[in-house]
């Protein structure tokens, strides 16, 4: 998307790929690379001086801080207000939105606000499913599975992840983000219950 956008794009559409490309690299822990898209990224929005490209160079920005500055505080800032700036606006939900309100459940999950995250997380995926959206249903479940650890129901914290993820297309074969995030909070759960030799037993087959 990012080549596409750079050969035929606009300057808006640029900085929106080049955002997506930087948080891409900025999950995966490449300082270096994630340094230079942000900066291409910044030109891009610079160049195009609309208020939306502007906000998907500052998401790209929430998404270092988050995943490389672990600065927990600041991207919760940044992406409640970004997420309400998007709303604002008049536009409606995206990958945009996801991507903010993850950063925001997250950072509320590492400050150890657990009570706001778990009851925010359980607003919007009673939300998701009213829409019939199974993504962000899936999503949220398998990610912040640990709102219901925190109330020590470990139980219906690991039948909910697999209950999620047996409603999940692709299938066992794909290893995506929702298997990922599933698998994430499977050994949260049993690292709190002791319990990893059913753990095993599940991943065996």
């Amino acid at each position: 998307a990012a080549r596409l956008a750079l050969e035929f794009g606009s300057p808006q559409q640029i900085a929106r790929a080049l955002a997506s490309a930087t948080i891409g690299a900025a999950v995966l822990g490449r300082h270096d690379r994630a340094d230079r898209l942000m900066a291409a990224t910044r030109r891009a929005a610079d160049a195009a001086a609309t208020p939306v490209s502007t906000w998907y160079a500052e998401l790209a920005q929430t998404a270092k801080v988050f995943v490389l500055d672990n600065d927990f505080v600041r991207a919760l800032e940044s992406a409640t207000r970004l997420e309400h700036e998007w709303y604002r606006a008049g536009r409606g939900p995206g990958w945009e939105t996801d991507v903010a309100l993850h950063f925001a459940l997250s950072s509320l999950q590492m400050l150890g606000r657990y009570g706001e995250m778990a009851e925010r997380a359980t607003a919007q995926i009673q939300l998701a499913k009213r829409k019939g959206d199974l993504f962000q249903d899936v999503t949220l479940r398998v990610r912040f599975a640990m709102r219901h650890v925190i109330a020590d129901r470990p139980d219906t914290a690991r039948a909910d992840v697999l209950d999620a993820l047996a409603s999940w297309l692709p299938g066992k074969d794909t290893f995506g983000n929702q298997r990922a995030w599933g698998l994430w909070s499977r050994i949260r759960i049993a690292l709190y219950t002791n319990a990893f030799g059913t753990l095993e037993s599940e991943l065996g087959e």
